[in-house]
Formats: structure tokens, sequence, C-alpha cells
């Protein structure tokens, strides 16, 4: 005879909470309309956030700024732009007194790449590197309320582990894991993440070279939902009830759990010539075991079909011309979108538009994240419903990939 324990004694997996933003606050971006922040702000805003503001040197001048931001109004927000840098404490002041709420977070993603080697940098090399990560988080802790619910910096595995060429940048993005610790001193929020590459947006998506080359050592880079996944754990330990409790131990050691390192798993044996992982040799990663546990996404076959395509295209823009690509493409949505209606083996007629096929508002955000992150291409919602037929998206998304493997 099987005897169980009382109901209310049985272990429970914890679930993993929502995330949950005020809809009476607002947030700031700081660098936060690059393919990062947008698909932050997307996210948030799915979420319960209803004013944004984004403060970067050219926030708002683009037109592609400005379709996002139609589209953040088309789901009921409101944003305000600042163009400026962040480095200037009269703009991030003005920027702050025109918030039309009361500020509750703020993400510095504030970022100025200068690469060159230590041995050949000058001094603007440098400044132009840490400043906007060193004398833009001063002001922004100087001048922003106290009473925020979080302060994420966004720092880099450059940082935590070095990389060739990127001492600047490396030094810069060490100061905000130090200043975390500053700030959780004085029972302010903060937690930092230190970022890895991501496939999906941002600045690796937008430059192939360096995709390729990472992919070629690492095989293996962060998705964007790898990426809100941590940002979700950054934004509940930047409370300061998870800063590292005082100790006169120094034998004990240091752990701080609002510093979140994200970094690459590698599917190249660490022991392989060819692997570049920056942090192969470092001595706190001596425990590292080249094991893989692939999900099932990952695993699944259309999804190698497409990612053999997009490989295959990289290579020779030139078959986006083709009408098999557009049909390959289109394809691929219409599974896309047969999956998030949970319509199983039902197939979707290419000649019918998102809306006659079904797709809602909310269902149209998720099939735009499925773009973004499969197809590497930034989409709206607004162009998504109103692009046509599916098939007219696909010919919409091989001009995209086009345009951005450089093909003539």
């Amino acid at each position: 005879m099987i005897k169980f324990p009382e109901a209310d004694s049985l272990p429970l997996t914890p679930a993993v909470p929502k995330p949950e933003f005020r809809g009476d606050a607002a947030y700031l971006l700081v660098g936060g309309l690059g393919g990062l922040g947008k698909a932050i702000a997307g996210w948030m805003a799915t979420h319960g956030a209803k004013h944004f503001m984004f403060l970067s040197r050219s926030a708002g001048k683009s037109d592609e700024d400005q379709a996002f931001i139609k589209e953040l109004t088309g789901m009921g927000c409101s944003a305000q732009c600042f163009p400026g840098d962040v480095v200037d404490t009269e703009i991030v002041r003005a920027a702050i007194d025109q918030s039309q709420k009361p500020i509750k977070g703020v993400m510095q993603m504030a970022m100025v790449l200068r690469d060159i080697g230590v041995m050949g940098m000058d001094i603007d090399s440098w400044n132009q590197a840490t400043r906007p990560k060193i004398e833009g988080t001063w002001n922004l802790h100087h001048l922003l309320p106290k009473d925020m619910d979080f302060f994420i910096n966004f720092s880099s595995v450059g940082g935590t582990f070095g990389y060739y060429g990127q001492s600047n940048y490396a030094s810069a993005n060490t100061f905000l894991d130090a200043f975390v610790q500053y700030r959780q001193s004085l029972g302010l929020a903060a937690s930092v993440m230190d970022i890895g590459p991501v496939d999906d947006v941002g600045y690796v998506s937008r430059t192939p070279a360096t995709r390729e080359t990472l992919l070629g050592t690492l095989e293996t880079l962060l998705t964007e939902q790898n990426f809100l996944d941590n940002l979700q754990l950054a934004i509940a330990r930047s409370s300061p009830a998870y800063a590292p409790p005082k100790s006169d131990d120094k034998l004990a050691g240091y752990m701080n759990r609002a510093h979140i390192v994200q970094s690459c798993e590698s599917k190249m044996p660490i022991m392989d010539p060819k692997n570049g992982s920056m942090w192969k040799r470092d001595p706190r990663m001596a425990i590292y075991r080249n094991i893989q546990k692939t999900s099932s996404l990952e695993t699944d076959e259309t999804t190698d079909h497409l990612k053999q395509f997009l490989a295959s295209v990289m290579s020779d823009p030139g078959k986006l011309d083709q009408k098999t690509s557009v049909e390959m493409i289109a394809t691929e949505l219409a599974l896309c979108v047969t999956s998030f209606l949970m319509k199983g083996d039902d197939e979707i007629d290419l000649s019918l538009s998102l809306a006659a096929a079904g797709v809602d508002s909310l269902v149209a955000i998720e099939v735009r994240n499925w773009w973004r992150q499969s197809l590497g291409i930034e989409v709206s919602v607004l162009e998504l419903m109103n692009g046509g037929s599916i098939e007219a998206l696909g010919e919409m998304a091989a001009k995209r990939l086009k345009d951005k493997f450089g093909a003539t």
C-alpha cells in the first residue's frame, strides 16, 4: 500500500513570477533605442509599463526610432525622447525634470566601443569608451530619485573575463560591477548584468562580421529570450534586500546575487585550438565541463532548417532574390503562426493576411518576437498586421535580410 503525506506538505516546484511594471510610473532607458533597448521596451510594455523615457545621443531622430515610438503608442504607452549625452549633467537633469510621471526605474545601457591595443591607445580612445559608463552612471546616481524600484547597469563579460583590444571597455564595465556594491552599501536599489554576445538583437546582430567570428569560435550565442530572462532576474535582485551581508570574516569569500554574469556556453571542446572563448583559460572556470543540454526548441527540425537557410544566405545574399527563398520564409512564418494559434497540423494559406488567419494584437506581439529572434531583423506589430498576405511578409523579410547582409 502506498501512503502519501498530507497534501499541504508536498513539495512544490516554485513558479517563475511574471514580470510586472507600474502603469503610473516612468522608466528611463539610457541608450535605449538600439536593438536591445527596443526589445526591452516592448517586453516591459507587454507587462504593464506605460511611460518610457529614452536618453541617448540620437534618441528619436531616426525614422526607425519614430516607427518604434508609434508602435509603443499603439500599445497604449507614452514615450519621451531626449537626444543628448548621459555624460552631460545638465542634459540628464533636464530630462529628469521633464518626466511626466515619477521615475521608478532606470536601465543604464550607454555603450561606446573604441577597440585598440592598450599600447597603442591614446587618452581620447580611453575616455570615449569609459566616460558614458563611468561619468554617465554617476550623473544618474546623483540626479535620479533615491526610492526607485531598480537601477540596472548593463555591463559586459568583457569586464569579467577580459578581451583583447578592449581594456578601455573592460575597465568601464568593471567600474559598473563595483558601482553596484557602492549603491548597495547606501541601501539603494542596484544590480548589474555582465552580458555576453546576443544573437537576435543589439550590436552583434547588426554586425555580420562580428557575429560570424563569434559563431566560429563559440558555435553558440545568447538569444533575446535568454537576455530577457536574465534581465527579469536582475530587476528582481536590484532590491536592497539582495545586498551581500556585511561580514568581518575575510575567509568567507564574496558573493553578490545582484551581480549576474550572462555568458555563452561553448559547443566546441574546451581544448580545441579553434575555441575562442574568452574565459577558457580563466582559473575561475577550471571546473567547467563541456556538457550541453539542448532544449527542444534548439533541436527542433524547423528551427534547424531556418538556421541553415540563414547561414546560406549570409554567405550568398543573392539567394534572397529567388522565389523559393521568399516561399521558405513565408512557410516558416505560417508555421510560427500555426503554433501560436495552437492549430496543430493545420496548414495556413500563405495568401491570407495575419488578421485573416486569426492573429490578434497579442499574438502579433509573439509573432514579432519570433521574427526578431529567428530572423535577426526588426519589424513592428503594425507592419505585420498591415503588411498584406503571409507571402508578402515573406517578401518583406527577404528584402530586409538582403539589406542586412549587404547584398546589392
